[in-house]
């Protein structure tokens, strides 16, 4: 039953996630702990002259303020070939987390290297979670991620 449950739960994920995301009709977005974080895809745009892609996104959290990590495990595109990934500079040197005002939506970015025009979607891509202050951890996984080349 609690299966069955998880199930319906994802579904309706997808389904929200599909109706917040115009033109990203086969995208779905797999998220453990939905009552705690949100994501929302804005975008994910290819460089083809850098062969990389600037995914963009907006995260809210519904705990306590906090910083939010991030850490993309898997990238993988249709055909099953592995990418790396990068967050993109800041003034720190570089970005992995935010702080996460309770119920304020945040914008993040990631960029995916190595990766060729002829790639159409991001068929896998795994977020690693972690909460600082209460602790917790889970995974957000999008599926079917289309690339806009320019």
């Amino acid at each position: 039953m609690k299966k069955k449950l998880l199930f319906i739960a994802f579904s309706l994920l997808a389904i929200v996630a599909k109706a917040q995301n115009p033109g990203m009709s086969d995208l779905t977005i797999d998220n453990e702990k939905s009552d705690l974080f949100t994501m929302k895809v804005l975008s994910c745009v290819g460089n083809t002259s850098s062969q990389t892609v600037l995914v963009t996104f907006a995260i809210e959290q519904s705990k306590t303020n906090q910083y939010v990590h991030m850490h993309e495990h898997v990238v993988l595109d249709e055909e099953g070939n592995q990418y790396e990934y990068e967050w993109p500079k800041d003034g720190r040197g570089g970005f992995d987390g935010v702080y996460a005002p309770t119920g304020q939506r945040r914008k993040c970015k990631t960029i995916i290297t190595g990766i060729l025009p002829r790639v159409k979607n991001i068929s896998y891509l795994e977020y690693e979670v972690r909460m600082e202050t209460t602790k917790e951890k889970f995974k957000v996984i999008l599926k079917n991620l289309p690339i806009e080349w320019r």
